[in-house]
């Protein structure tokens, strides 16, 4: 059962604004998605200046039935004007909810105003963070439409660092390629992944897509990402790939190029000072020296080469039974010289035990390290201290 509301004002009170849209944009929107679909709804662009801006009573455009329509939101309705033709019979023949079309009360033919519709009533919009999916895909592998392996290192708003065969140290995405991905997919239904939609690394963000629940990859040239409807949404299970039984065929090796980290070896000698044993420079605790990472303090990407030169102060010690990707992902930092743990990943979690486990213990040598630290925590650690 749809229901409307009484005026523009009622209806931006419960719809959700979208980013980057205004709120007379966003209930325009998504009145045009519930009542004529959301194909209609990714096509709303705004009068020469951005949706972000559009006041009540400004023009925007959708393509409604093949025609390109003007669109206003009034007190009452959105006002929709039709090139040349009757705007009420044509907005019904296209409307999904027919009774959400009115005709123009002063019988201009080209004109019809649509009620504003409650958004409750029809498929919402999931709540899709690009940077938390992103963040929960770190160290997966992802399976491009092509077969290529993409794997994500890390998440560094505004971007999130990616490995493929080619570049293994991984490069630098924009995560608001993905969330635009995202945003098309759920405004239209199905997207195509080619980077006329999603962007120069579509093969990445079409990989992301197809990790939401409930969507399916249509094959075909080109290759699609959709959302499945309620009848096709997969159970989880379905989702994983079939093992067959048996040996593995092909070759177990294959030769590889990569580049190697001249300093890395030298760095860890350094700080390892030829100790078979060491402590881990966050929890304390004495390790076999195998059981210890040489880390950068200050990430490798974003260091000088100077830096990178600079062994004795620009790495520490980091165990990996735990602090070493959680001081590389940002869950702690290390502020004046004492451990701070973000509150992220609090709770009764693994991850939040062993921040708190750590958080608050003083670090050794800090000030011999103390710019790569601030560097750091300004730009790494995920904030909200526990």
């Amino acid at each position: 059962m749809l229901t409307y509301f009484g005026s523009r004002q009622e209806a931006e009170a419960r719809v959700v604004a979208q980013e980057g849209l205004s709120p007379a944009a966003a209930v325009v929107a998504s009145t045009v998605s519930v009542v004529f679909g959301r194909d209609v709804a990714a096509t709303l662009s705004p009068a020469r200046q951005p949706l972000a801006t559009v006041e009540p009573r400004q023009a925007m455009y959708a393509v409604i039935g093949g025609l390109r329509c003007t669109l206003y939101a009034d007190p009452k309705i959105v006002n929709v004007r039709t090139p040349g033709v009757d705007a009420d019979a044509h907005l019904r023949a296209h409307a999904k909810q027919g009774d959400a079309v009115i005709p123009n009360p002063q019988g201009n033919a080209t004109y019809a105003g649509v009620r504003y519709a409650d958004p409750a009533s029809s498929i919402v919009a999931p709540d899709l963070d690009a940077e938390s999916i992103l963040r929960q895909l770190v160290g997966t592998q992802l399976y491009t439409v092509s077969g290529s392996v993409n794997r994500v290192i890390r998440v560094r708003p505004p971007s999130v660092i990616v490995a493929t065969t080619r570049s293994p140290e991984g490069q630098p995405v924009p995560i608001a390629d993905v969330a635009a991905g995202l945003e098309l997919l759920h405004a239209r239904g199905i997207v195509e992944v080619t980077p006329d939609v999603l962007g120069y690394r579509s093969a990445f963000v079409g990989a992301v897509l197809s990790t939401i629940p409930g969507t399916r990859v249509v094959g075909g040239s080109p290759v699609k990402v959709a959302l499945a409807h309620d009848d096709e949404v997969p159970a989880p299970e379905s989702r994983v790939p079939e093992l067959v039984p048996g040996p593995f065929q092909g070759d177990l090796d294959r030769p590889v190029t990569a580049k190697q980290r001249r300093e890395q070896r030298r760095l860890r000698q350094v700080l390892l000072a030829g100790r078979a044993d060491a402590s881990c420079s966050l929890c304390g605790e004495t390790y076999p020296a195998r059981f210890l990472w040489a880390s950068h303090i200050k990430r490798r990407s974003a260091a000088t080469p100077d830096e990178l030169r600079d062994l004795g102060r620009i790495a520490m010690l980091a165990c990996v039974f735990g602090c070493d990707a959680l001081f590389e992902d940002g869950y702690v930092t290390v502020r004046d010289g004492v451990i701070a743990g973000t509150s992220v990943a609090g709770g009764p979690s693994a991850i939040g035990h062993r921040i708190a486990a750590i958080a608050g213990r003083a670090v050794v040598d800090y000030e011999t390290s103390a710019s790569y630290f601030e560097w750091h925590d300004e730009h790494i650690f995920r904030g909200q201290d526990a």
